[in-house]
Order: C-alpha cells, then structure tokens, then sequence
C-alpha cells in the first residue's frame, strides 16, 4: 500500500477523535466486564456476518490455556459460522494494528475487496 501523509489539522482532529473513541470503549469495556447480567442475553449468540480474525503469536490471551483450542479446533467456528480465516502473526503481541500497522492494513483490504 502506498502511504500518504494527511494535512496536520486533519491529523490532529483525527487523532482527537480516536482519542474520544478509545476512551469511550475502554470505559464501555470495562463496565461490560464488570456487568455479567448485561452480557448474559449473549451468550453463546453467533457473530453471523463474514469474519477474519487476526491475533499475535505473544498476545497473552492467545496463551490462556485452551485459547488455541478453541481458535483452531472449531469451538471459534461455531460462534463465527462465517468466518473466513485465521491469522496469527508471528512476534506480534496484542496490539497488531500498532505494531504491524502496513501488514494489518493488508489484511483488512484484501477482505474488504471481496464484497
């Protein structure tokens, strides 16, 4: 992909807003997980929509035991019937969007072509 710089007000009010989004889902996230009454409607519902999962070879949840099961043994494919693939990037860790950003970004076009 060729990168491509953006002006450094778009930038910076694009950062501005990602900065909101990441706060907004961390408070989110944390008051789900601290809520199981509000997950339980959910449980066990299928994610039904075309899907490409991406993880980290060191992400730490990748190394919960019977994480690797689930993910390759079929247990993820039931709860993601349409799920295309899996990639595991090898040295990456939990944060693969950052610290593989270009490869990341690969990934998403080539799924995202396919519709």
């Amino acid at each position: 992909m060729t990168p491509f710089a953006l002006h450094p007000l778009l930038f910076s009010k694009l950062y501005a807003v990602c900065c909101m989004l990441c706060d907004a889902w961390i408070d989110i996230a944390a008051a789900n997980c601290r809520s199981w009454e509000l997950n339980a409607p959910w449980s066990g519902a299928q994610v039904k929509v075309p899907a490409k999962f991406i993880i980290g070879e060191l992400d730490l949840t990748y190394h919960v035991p019977g994480t690797k099961d689930h993910i390759h043994k079929g247990g993820f494919q039931k709860l993601v019937p349409l799920l295309q693939e899996v990639v595991v990037l090898e040295g990456a860790a939990h944060f693969v969007n950052q610290e593989r950003a270009d490869e990341i970004n690969e990934h998403i076009y080539a799924f995202l072509k396919q519709f």
